[in-house]
C-alpha cells in the first residue's frame, strides 16, 4: 500500500530542513566569527573534489555570469547563496583570477542583507595570494564602512575585524607599504588606500572595552 504524507510526518521533514539550514549557517558564521579560517592549502583538504574539477576557470566564469545577468526571479536568493558558494570555493582553491566576483561580493555587504555573514565568509574564500591587491582594497573599505564603526553593534564590528584579518592573511601583498610608483611622465601616482593608517585602526580595537572586539584586534594585530 501506498503510505500517506501525514501532517506529523509533513512538520518533521520541515524540522529537519531547517536543522540543516541551521547547521549549514553555523559552520559558515564560525568561519568569520571564531577565526576559523585556516588558509587555502587547509581548504583544499577539506574539499578535495573541487580538486578534480575539469576547466575550473571556464565553469567560475559561466556561473557567475549566470548569477550577474540573472533577473531578481531568476534564481532564489538562497540558489544565488549556493552558486556564489561555490564560485568562491573554486577560486580560492585553485587560486583562479576572477576579477568580476569582487564587485559582486561587495554588493551584498549592506551591514542589513540578509546572510551577510556568509557573503564575508564567501569573500574571505575567494582570496589567494593571486589576486591583485587592488582588487581586494575595493572589499576591505566596504568592511571596514559597514562593520568595523562605532554605529554597528559589537558582534557586527568583532565579524568585520576578524574578516579582514583573514582576508590579509590569504593576500598579504595587500599591506604592502612600498612607495608610490610614477607614470610615464614621470609623475607620482597616490596610492587611494592609506595602509598604515588602516592597520593602525585596527590595532586600536585590541583595546576595546568588549571582549569579542577586543579578541578581534589583538587577532588583527598578530
Amino acid at each position: 500500500c501506498i503510505q500517506k504524507k501525514t501532517k506529523g510526518k509533513q512538520r518533521l521533514i520541515e524540522k529537519q530542513i531547517r536543522n540543516r539550514k541551521k547547521k549549514q549557517n553555523a559552520r559558515e558564521h564560525g568561519i568569520i566569527a571564531n577565526r576559523e579560517d585556516k588558509g587555502v592549502e587547509a581548504s583544499k583538504k577539506l574539499f578535495p573534489a573541487i580538486e578534480l574539477l575539469h576547466d575550473p576557470q571556464g565553469l567560475v566564469e559561466t556561473i557567475l555570469k549566470r548569477v550577474k545577468s540573472s533577473g531578481s526571479n531568476t534564481y532564489k536568493f538562497e540558489v544565488k547563496m549556493l552558486m556564489l558558494n561555490f564560485v568562491t570555493r573554486v577560486v580560492g582553491n585553485h587560486e583562479l583570477i576572477l576579477l568580476p566576483l569582487y564587485p559582486l561580493l561587495q554588493r551584498y555587504m549592506g551591514g542589513h542583507q540578509r546572510d551577510v555573514t556568509a557573503i564575508l565568509a564567501y569573500s574571505v574564500q575567494s582570496c589567494h595570494q593571486y589576486v591583485p591587491p587592488e582588487e581586494i582594497y575595493g572589499i576591505l573599505k566596504t568592511i571596514a564602512h559597514n562593520f568595523i564603526t562605532e554605529r554597528c553593534s559589537e558582534e557586527q564590528m568583532a565579524v568585520g575585524i576578524n574578516a579582514v584579518r583573514s582576508i590579509c592573511a590569504r593576500v598579504p601583498s595587500v599591506l604592502s607599504t612600498e612607495e608610490d610608483e610614477t607614470d610615464g611622465d614621470g609623475r607620482e601616482i597616490s596610492s587611494s588606500w592609506d595602509v598604515e593608517a588602516f592597520t593602525r585602526d585596527l590595532a586600536g580595537y585590541a583595546k576595546h572595552k568588549d571582549r569579542s572586539i577586543s579578541i578581534a584586534g589583538r587577532g588583527g594585530v598578530n
